[in-house]
């Protein structure tokens, strides 16, 4: 059985960056433009892993990421961002991690290391779950 990863970003190119490589490993891929679009997914389906953008309209990926810890505490999240415009970057990934981002991975991202950290991350999950 294949692992199933929610993509939640706004931004429509990184999401399909993100899905061809996902799909190509053989993961069962669903996206989401915002945390409160992500949340309705939640609502009817489940995945083992969130990806999430940390700065977002509507509802950001901090306060995706409290909401998603709170109703599923065991559901590892990788955050990528660029959001040094609006905070640093330093603070930005603590608030993160703070919020139980289990890797944060700034943008740009490497791809390479994208795939490597959700394959960490599944493992990790599947070997304590």
């Amino acid at each position: 059985m294949s692992h199933h990863i929610l993509i939640v970003d706004d931004d429509a190119n990184i999401r399909s960056l993100m899905r061809q490589h996902l799909e190509q490993d053989r993961y069962q891929v669903s996206e989401a433009e915002n945390g409160i679009a992500a949340l309705h997914w939640l609502n009817e389906n489940r995945a083992d892993l969130a990806i999430l953008d940390v700065v977002m309209p509507e509802m950001d990926g901090i306060e995706f990421a409290y909401e998603l810890k709170r109703r599923f505490p065991d559901m590892p999240i990788l955050a990528v961002s660029a959001g040094e415009h609006i905070m640093s970057k330093e603070l930005c990934l603590g608030m993160m991690e703070c919020l139980g981002a289990n890797e944060v991975l700034p943008k740009p991202f490497d791809i390479h290391k994208l795939m490597n950290a959700v394959k960490e991350l599944l493992n990790k999950k599947t070997k304590s779950g």
